[in-house]
């Protein structure tokens, strides 16, 4: 269970719920679902450290300020300069993929 800010108030968010991590200078953005529904808030926790405590299993790191639940990427999409974004479950955004991340989305 992760404890973030949304406002005055603190909210518990499950782990599970989680789509994606993103740097937000000092704090960390987390985006997750909640009854369906697409919510973030703010961690007090830089992202490098919390990578840290993440799973490997359950969690990619895609670019240097980008942490996503594997089980959350629906597709990876190539573009024609040599980019990649990510299409995730349940959440209309596209994320980034920076070069040194995108051979972890190689055909098998």
């Amino acid at each position: 269970t992760l404890q973030a800010g949304v406002g005055k108030e603190v909210r518990l968010i499950r782990v599970a719920d989680v789509v994606y991590f993103e740097s937000d200078s000092r704090y960390t953005r987390v985006v997750y679902l909640e009854d369906g529904r697409q919510r973030d808030a703010l961690l007090r926790t830089p992202l490098k450290d919390l990578i840290a405590q993440l799973d490997p299993a359950r969690f990619q790191q895609v670019h240097r300020a980008t942490v996503v639940a594997s089980a959350r990427i629906a597709s990876a999409l190539r573009d024609d300069e040599g980019g990649m974004q990510l299409r995730l479950r349940g959440v209309p955004d596209v994320l980034t993929v920076s070069r040194p991340f995108q051979g972890l989305f190689k055909p098998q």
